[in-house]
C-alpha cells in the first residue's frame, strides 16, 4: 500500500515536461537591458572612471529619438478617423460557395428573361467578383470593430515603443477567449428587470513585453517562420493560478497537486529582471519572489506521440510526423496541450523590429544606432561642464609660511575688500604670498563640438531634431521649407513603418481573418487577401496635401472658380490633413449656401444691370434737355 500511495499519478507530465524544460533553459541567455540610455544613466563601467569631482551630466538625446519615432509612427500607422494601415479586398479571381453563385446566376436570369443554363460565365463571375467585394466590406467593418473592442492601438502604441527602443516589438494573437456578459431583460412575471448572464466567444490579442519572449534562437535569422518554437514565460500568483486550473482545457488536478508540493512558489526573477529593477529605482537588493509561480507557454512544432501522452485531443493517429501545437508547464510538468486552433501553422506571435538583424531573431533600436554619438556627446557635455566650473573663478595659491598665523585657518576664504596680513623679511619679503592663476575657458569650443555630434546623432539616426519641434536655422525657418524638409524625413521613416507592415500588420490581421472565418457569421465570410497602407500613407497624404493646396492657388481666379467644386476640394484637404470631418458642414447644407450664394449673386447681379439701366436713363434725358 505505501508503495501504491507513492507512485506519482503525474510521472508521465513530469518527464515530458522535464525534457521541454531542459530546452527552455538553453534558452535563458544573458539579457542586458538597453534602458540606461533612455533614462539618462551612465553604464557601470563609465561612472566607475569618472572622478567624483568631475560631471556626469547626461543629455538624453536617445530618450528624444524614440519618443519622436514612436509619435511619428503612430501618426502614420494608425491614424485619426476612419483611416486604416490596413485594407482587405476580394482576390481577383474569388471564389464562392455553390449557393452562392446559384443564386447570382439565377438572379441574372431573371433580370435578362433568360433560362440559367443561358446566362453567360462572364456574367456570373462578375456577379461573384461584386458579391466579394461587399462581404469583403464587411469583413473590412467587422475586423475593425474587433479592433476597437481589443484595444489594438493602445497596444500597438506598445509595440512601436518596444520595437524602437529594444529593437523588438511582439504582439500575441489572435486567439479565441470566452468571457461572460451581462445583460439586464424586464421579466413581467417578477415586475423588474433581471440579470441574463451569456458566454460570448471574442477573439484575444495583447502585447508581450520582449523580457518574456524567447524565441527559437537557432533559426539565425530574422523570419519568424523558421522559429520552431517559442515560448511565453509567466509569473502569477497562487490565485491566478487556481483560477485555471478551473478552467477546462487545463489539468486542473495536475495544477492543484503543484501548488501543494510547493506551497511558497518556485518562480526567481531572471537576470535582465534584477537589472531592469536596479535601473529603475538604483537598488541593490530586492525582495525575493514569495508564492509566484513561472508558467511557460510554448508554441511550435512538437512530437506528435509527446502531445497525446499528454492527453492532447484531436490528434489523427496515422500522423507520426511533428505537428504545430501549444505546450503549458508548470516548473516542470506540463498543465495543458493542444493543436493550433487556427487552419494556418504559422507562429500567433508578430513582431517589429526597429532595424533588422539577419542573424538575430532581435533587430536593433533607436539607442544601439546612436550609441557611439551619443557617448560622444555626452563625453563633450561633461568636458563642457568642467571647463566652465573651473573657469568660474581664479586659482589661488597662498604660501602659509608667509601668511600671519591668525589668517592661515582663513586664508581659503575670499571675499570683496579683504585684507591680506602677511609675514616675511629680507629674502622672504620678496615673494608673494598669494598667486592668482585663471584657467582658460574652451567652452565654446566644447559647445561647438558637442553640436557637431548632435548633428551626427541626427545623421545616423534618420530623425532631425526639426521632427520633434528643435529650431534650427535655415530651410526649417520658413514653412514651406519644414513642410518640404517634413517631406523628405518621412520618406526615410517609411523604411521603418514598412518593417511594421511586414512583420506586424500583415500577419496580424490576417489572423483576425482566420478568426472571424472559423467563427464569424457567414454574411462576412469570402475569398480575400490582407495588404498593408502605412508604408505609403503618410508620404502619399504629405503630396496629396501640398498638390490640394497648390490647385486651390492656382484655381482661386475668375477664369478657373466656376469649374471647380470647392466643397469636394475642401473635403479632401481634411482628409488629407487628418482633420475631423466635421469641420465641414454636410453636403446638403453645402448645396443650400451655394444655392443662397448663387441667388445672392443673381440678386445683386440683377440690381446691378438696374442700376446701370437707370442710369443710361438718366444719362439719355440729360443729353436731349
Amino acid at each position: 500500500m505505501a508503495d501504491e500511495e507513492n507512485v506519482n499519478p503525474f510521472s508521465k507530465l513530469d518527464a515530458i515536461g522535464g525534457r521541454i524544460r531542459s530546452e527552455f533553459d538553453e534558452l535563458k541567455i544573458e539579457r542586458r537591458p538597453n534602458l540606461r540610455m533612455f533614462q539618462g544613466q551612465y553604464e557601470q563601467k563609465v561612472l566607475a572612471r569618472l572622478d567624483k569631482n568631475q560631471s556626469d551630466a547626461y543629455i538624453r538625446l536617445g530618450r528624444i529619438k524614440v519618443n519622436t519615432m514612436d509619435a511619428r509612427m503612430f501618426d502614420m500607422l494608425f491614424p485619426s478617423g476612419t483611416e486604416k494601415n490596413w485594407s482587405i479586398s476580394a482576390t481577383p479571381k474569388p471564389k464562392a460557395p455553390d449557393d452562392v453563385v446559384q443564386q447570382i446566376a439565377m438572379q441574372i436570369a431573371a433580370e435578362n428573361q433568360v433560362d440559367v443554363e443561358q446566362v453567360p460565365l462572364e456574367l456570373v463571375e462578375k456577379g461573384v467578383k461584386k458579391w466579394a467585394d461587399k462581404q469583403a466590406e464587411r469583413m473590412s467593418e467587422a475586423i475593425s470593430d474587433k479592433l476597437t473592442e481589443g484595444k489594438y492601438r493602445h497596444k500597438g502604441r506598445k509595440v512601436i515603443h518596444s520595437g524602437n527602443l529594444y529593437g523588438t516589438g511582439w504582439m500575441k494573437g489572435v486567439l479565441t477567449t470566452e468571457t461572460e456578459e451581462t445583460h439586464w431583460q424586464y421579466d413581467e412575471d417578477l415586475g423588474d428587470h433581471v440579470a441574463i448572464h451569456k458566454i460570448v466567444t471574442e477573439p484575444e490579442f495583447d502585447f508581450v513585453p520582449i523580457w518574456d519572449v524567447y524565441p527559437d534562437l537557432s533559426a539565425q535569422s530574422s523570419d519568424i517562420n523558421l522559429c520552431d518554437y517559442i515560448y511565453q514565460r509567466h509569473v502569477m500568483g497562487r490565485h491566478h493560478l487556481q483560477k485555471l486550473a478551473k478552467r477546462d482545457d487545463f489539468n486542473g488536478k495536475a495544477i492543484i497537486d503543484y501548488i501543494r508540493s510547493h506551497p511558497d512558489g518556485d518562480a526567481v526573477r531572471t537576470y535582465h529582471e534584477e537589472g531592469l529593477r536596479q535601473i529603475g529605482t538604483e537598488k541593490q537588493q530586492t525582495k525575493p519572489l514569495r508564492n509566484r509561480y513561472e508558467l511557460l507557454e510554448r508554441w511550435g512544432y512538437i512530437s506528435s506521440e509527446w502531445l497525446t501522452e499528454c492527453g492532447c485531443e484531436g490528434l489523427n493517429e496515422e500522423v507520426k510526423d511533428d505537428v504545430f501545437g501549444v505546450i503549458w508547464l508548470l516548473g516542470g510538468r506540463v498543465i495543458k496541450a493542444a493543436l493550433h486552433p487556427g487552419e494556418r501553422s504559422k507562429h500567433i506571435f508578430h513582431k517589429y523590429h526597429f532595424e533588422e538583424d539577419e542573424t538575430s531573431m532581435f533587430g536593433f533600436g533607436v539607442p544601439d544606432a546612436i550609441r557611439d554619438t551619443q557617448d560622444l556627446a555626452n563625453a563633450t557635455i561633461r568636458q563642457t561642464a568642467d571647463n566652465a566650473g573651473i573657469t568660474a573663478g581664479p586659482q589661488v595659491e597662498v604660501n602659509v609660511d608667509l601668511m600671519d598665523a591668525a589668517h592661515v585657518a582663513t586664508c581659503n576664504e575670499i571675499y570683496p575688500f579683504k585684507t591680506w596680513l602677511r609675514r616675511g623679511t629680507g629674502a622672504d619679503a620678496q615673494h608673494k604670498a598669494i598667486h592668482i592663476t585663471n584657467i582658460d575657458s574652451h567652452v565654446a569650443e566644447l559647445i561647438g563640438l558637442f553640436n557637431t555630434f548632435k548633428l551626427l546623432n541626427d545623421e545616423v539616426s534618420n530623425i532631425p531634431s526639426y521632427m520633434h519641434g528643435e529650431g534650427d536655422k535655415g530651410a526649417a525657418d520658413t514653412v514651406g521649407g519644414l513642410s518640404m524638409l517634413m517631406g523628405a524625413a518621412n520618406i526615410t521613416i517609411k523604411d521603418v513603418v514598412a518593417n511594421f507592415d511586414d512583420g506586424m500588420t500583415i500577419p496580424f490581421i490576417t489572423s483576425a481573418y482566420d478568426w472571424l472565418m472559423m467563427f464569424g457569421e457567414n454574411e462576412i465570410k469570402g475569398d480575400m487577401k490582407v495588404s498593408a497602407t502605412g508604408s505609403t500613407s503618410l508620404v502619399a497624404r504629405e503630396i496629396r496635401s501640398r498638390a490640394l493646396g497648390e490647385f486651390q492657388q492656382e484655381t482661386a481666379n475668375q477664369i478657373d472658380a466656376p469649374y471647380i467644386d470647392r466643397s469636394n476640394m475642401l473635403r479632401e484637404r481634411v482628409k488629407a490633413l487628418e482633420l475631423p470631418e466635421d469641420v465641414l458642414i454636410s453636403k446638403d447644407k453645402a448645396e443650400q449656401v451655394n444655392q443662397q450664394i448663387q441667388q445672392m449673386a443673381a440678386q445683386m447681379m440683377a440690381q446691378a444691370l438696374a442700376q446701370q439701366a437707370m442710369q443710361d436713363q438718366q444719362a439719355q434725358q440729360a443729353a436731349r434737355q
